[in-house]
């Protein structure tokens, strides 16, 4: 379980390393595109250790959470390679590959049934489970209502 709570760290690492690139090139680069897939490949597998903390008490939802989450953190490993293939950003090859909104919309599921998991455990404390379901949503209607990065548009 150690080793998954490891890689898991090493994907949050490899996110905030993305989004300090982007804000220091004001936009997209291929440096940005590369640590974001990194932390969807890591942060996906990570989450396994979460699960692993839980598991005992939190049962059948945190599994089916940690699934979801897994999985469509598998398929994003893809999504900034192929916007950065396609000389797009983000959110114009989200818009020409809809398909890309309904693993974003798995992940947030995911999200949602992994912070009740949370929640309802009791192993971690019991801000982080709302905090998790309620930040996943927030983001996911940023970007909805056309919320971006700093640099949006740039590549």
């Amino acid at each position: 379980m150690r080793i998954f709570l490891t890689i898991a760290t090493l994907g949050y690492v490899a996110w905030i390393g993305s989004e300090i690139a982007e804000l220091l090139a004001q936009g997209y680069t291929p440096t940005v595109y590369i640590l974001t897939a990194s932390y969807h490949l890591l942060a996906g597998r990570g989450i396994w250790g979460l699960h692993g903390a839980q598991a005992q008490t939190a049962g059948r939802l945190s599994l089916v959470g940690a699934t979801l989450i897994s999985l469509s953190f598998l398929v994003l490993v893809y999504f900034p390679l192929g916007a950065m293939q396609a000389g797009l950003t983000p959110p114009e090859y989200a818009s020409a590959r809809p398909f890309f909104q309904l693993v974003g919309f798995t992940n947030i599921l995911g999200f949602i049934l992994f912070g009740i998991a949370i929640y309802q455990a009791r192993i971690f404390p019991q801000w982080t489970g709302p905090a998790l379901a309620i930040g996943n949503i927030l983001f996911a209607a940023l970007l909805a209502a056309g919320g971006g990065p700093v640099g949006a548009g740039k590549t």
